[in-house]
């Protein structure tokens, strides 16, 4: 059903399914975030899909989670945490690799650093995010 529901959105990403979250696993915490941001508005498809079609416990549980995730306070972090893993993700595989050199990795990370507070400060960077926003927001709550 998720899978359908996510083709309905005509989202450009081949991902038909969720990943789950791994609290130990730098990247595949990243990846996590990523992808379920790329598969988000099929998520919600389908927890209406429930709401609608869902026994009432169900029904009970999918509204629930569709009011969480379609809330503001949930979906502008995640826009920005998923920009920065978007980032960061590189970096974190780098640092995993077990021939990963400490001063190149210092340096990166000092470079991606140097880059997200460039972000903060970059309206046209901030432009997009409001636009990812408002974009998801007019899906979302109209």
């Amino acid at each position: 059903m998720l899978a359908k529901a996510i083709e309905s959105t005509n989202n450009e990403t081949k991902r038909r399914h969720l990943v789950k979250l791994c609290e130990t696993r730098w990247i595949d915490k990243q990846t996590s975030i990523i992808i379920f941001k790329q598969v988000f508005f099929g998520v919600i498809i389908a927890l209406d899909y429930l709401v609608e079609n869902g026994d009432h416990e169900t029904s009970d549980l999918a509204r629930s989670y569709g009011k969480a995730l379609t809330d503001i306070d949930f979906d502008i972090p995640l826009i920005i945490v998923n920009r920065v893993f978007c980032i960061t993700k590189p970096y974190a595989e780098q640092f995993q690799k077990t021939t990963c050199d400490l001063l190149k990795c210092f340096q990166s990370i000092e470079q991606a650093s140097t880059y997200l507070a460039q972000l903060i400060y970059d309206d046209n960077e901030l432009n997009e995010l409001y636009n990812e926003f408002t974009k998801g927001g007019g899906r979302i709550w109209s």
